[in-house]
């Protein structure tokens, strides 16, 4: 009888162990500390075991991310940063045009304008941006942070420039102004959908004439 309570605790435990476990969830914000695989969503510690898992997994789907001066593969961005830090420390010069970066995401961004590729991926959603700071924004979508208050109304947003945007509202500032009749505007769209009609008046002229 004894023995069986002894067992019975021992299985009590393993199975708490294993509930801890699976209730346990990974950080997928910015440099996470668990690296999640786009794929499958299996967890890694290292950038190297994401590397390897990738290629014998998923290898056709799977995209490597390159060092542009000694060719060495990686798997996150975070990684390539870090590698280039200790080992490439005399800047980050762009393949195309030869302009200095400060870092391996800018020279990253600056580099998808001149090629129109989308290098960086949401690790949540898998959507791919061609600027790191867009990837950056969007992530935080997913995970509803907002870390933009408005100083008047104490309002949060996501986005600096939606921030700015309403805060407008409580001071009155049309900022935007149309260089045809000097009318303003609070924000930029609403400035370009009133240049249409300007447009729309001056073919209606050309017509007539």
């Amino acid at each position: 009888m004894e023995s069986q309570g002894i067992n019975e605790r021992f299985k009590d435990k393993d199975s708490n162990k294993r509930t801890r476990l699976k209730d346990k969830k990974p950080t997928v914000v910015g440099f996470a500390t668990n690296i999640i695989c786009p794929h499958c969503s299996d967890v890694f510690d290292q950038d190297k075991q994401l590397l390897a898992h990738g290629k014998l997994k998923h290898p056709e789907e799977f995209e490597t991310i390159e060092c542009t001066q000694c060719m060495e593969e990686f798997a996150t961005y975070d990684a390539l940063y870090k590698h280039e830090s200790s080992l490439h420390r005399n800047g980050y010069q762009c393949r195309y045009c030869k302009k200095q970066l400060h870092n391996s995401n800018a020279l990253q961004s600056h580099e998808n304008v001149h090629t129109k590729r989308q290098t960086f991926s949401c690790s949540v959603c898998n959507k791919r941006f061609s600027q790191y700071t867009s990837m950056w924004r969007h992530m935080r979508i997913h995970n509803d942070i907002k870390a933009y208050e408005c100083d008047i109304c104490k309002r949060r947003f996501r986005q600096r420039t939606v921030m700015l945007a309403h805060r407008l509202v409580h001071t009155g500032e049309k900022p935007y102004v149309c260089e045809i009749c000097d009318k303003s505007f609070r924000d930029r769209s609403t400035l370009a959908r009133h240049r249409q009609v300007h447009t729309k008046s001056n073919v209606k002229k050309e017509n007539q004439a």
